[in-house]
């Protein structure tokens, strides 16, 4: 008889995930600095975002940068640090 294997334990992270998408740290005020006085739409911040950057995002890192800006915004309105007017696609973000 051959050595016993136990299936149930799960193997071990090796710290590098399978298509994890790098990108440049954008805490802080990052997102902040990108709103100005006049109304803008979340597209329009991303497309700020990905130029202040100097990137070439491809599919996964756009994915990952718009759930950061999504997040980014709603608590930059929550906290008051910035305004917001509509709904939907209509919604546009401008500073305080």
């Amino acid at each position: 008889r051959g050595a016993v294997v136990n299936s149930s334990k799960a193997p071990k992270a090796t710290g590098k995930r399978k298509g994890r998408c790098d990108l440049p740290f954008t805490g802080g005020d990052f997102w902040q600095s990108l709103i100005t006085e006049t109304p803008q739409a979340a597209r329009e911040v991303l497309a700020a975002a990905i130029a202040k950057l100097g990137i070439q995002p491809d599919r996964d890192q756009l994915k990952k940068l718009t759930n950061r800006l999504v997040f980014a915004l709603n608590a930059l309105v929550k906290t008051g640090a910035i305004k917001d007017s509509g709904k939907g696609r209509e919604r546009r973000f401008f500073s305080a």
